[in-house]
C-alpha cells in the first residue's frame, strides 16, 4: 500500500524496485488536475428557487465522460450532470438548499477524482423567488399601443420582459419594493394575456 506523489498531469507508469530488479506494472495510473471554473464561469448565473434551470459551466481540467463527477450548488448536487469534455460541464440546478424563502447567491464547485475547484473569489449562482402578478391597470388600450400600463404584484424587481400576447411591452419603471411595473403597451388586437418574466419564473395577470 502506498500513497501517490505529487505528479503532473496524466499517466504516469508504476513501478517496483526491489533487491531481485524492477518491475512495471501492467496498468498505468493517471494523475487528474484539480478541476477549476472559470471567472464568469456559469451561464446562466441566476435562475428560479425550485431549481431545473439548465446551466453551462466552463473551466479547465474537467474529465470527460466521468460519470462521477458531481457539481454542488452551496451544498446541494445538481442533477444531469454531463461532462461533455475537458472545458465544459452541463447540469440542471437543485432547489435553493438556502433558508427561508431560498433567494440568495451560493457557492458553485465541481469536485472529481482529480478534487474539488476552489474559486478566490467564489463562483456564484444566483436563486430568484418567483413573480406574481395581481393586476394590471388600465385592462385596455389603443390598438396602435401607446398607453401606460400598471402592473402589481410582487418579486417584480427582475423582470426582463413584460409579453402583451406575442408582443413585448418597453418597461419604464420598477419601484425599488419590487411590487409595480409601469410599461407601455404595444400595438395589438383583442384580448391578450399579460405575463412578466422574470430569471425566477414568470407569472400571468388574472
Amino acid at each position: 500500500t502506498v500513497t501517490t506523489p505529487a505528479f503532473a498531469d496524466g499517466p504516469a507508469t508504476v513501478c517496483i524496485t526491489a533487491s531481485g530488479g524492477t518491475a512495471a506494472a501492467a496498468e498505468q495510473f493517471t494523475f487528474e488536475g484539480t478541476p477549476v471554473i472559470s471567472a464568469n464561469g456559469i451561464s446562466p448565473n441566476q435562475g428560479p428557487t425550485t431549481g431545473g434551470t439548465p446551466v453551462t459551466i466552463t473551466g479547465s481540467n474537467f474529465p470527460a465522460g466521468d460519470p462521477n463527477v458531481t457539481v454542488s450548488f452551496g451544498g446541494a448536487n445538481a442533477t444531469a450532470v454531463n461532462v461533455e469534455n475537458s472545458t465544459t460541464i452541463l447540469a440542471n440546478t437543485p432547489p435553493s438548499p438556502l433558508p427561508g424563502s431560498g433567494a440568495g447567491p451560493v457557492n458553485v464547485t465541481v469536485t472529481d477524482i482529480g478534487g474539488t475547484s476552489s474559486n478566490n473569489p467564489p463562483i456564484t449562482f444566483t436563486y430568484i423567488i418567483a413573480p406574481t402578478v395581481s393586476g394590471i391597470s388600465p385592462t385596455s388600450g389603443p390598438t396602435q399601443g401607446g398607453e401606460t400600463v400598471i402592473i402589481k404584484g410582487t418579486n417584480l424587481c427582475n423582470a426582463t420582459n413584460v409579453m402583451f400576447g406575442s408582443a413585448s411591452a418597453a418597461i419604464t419603471n420598477i419601484t425599488s419594493d419590487c411590487t409595480t411595473i409601469t410599461v407601455t403597451e404595444p400595438p395589438g388586437t383583442g384580448t391578450v394575456p399579460v405575463v412578466v418574466m422574470t430569471p425566477g419564473g414568470s407569472a400571468r395577470s388574472p
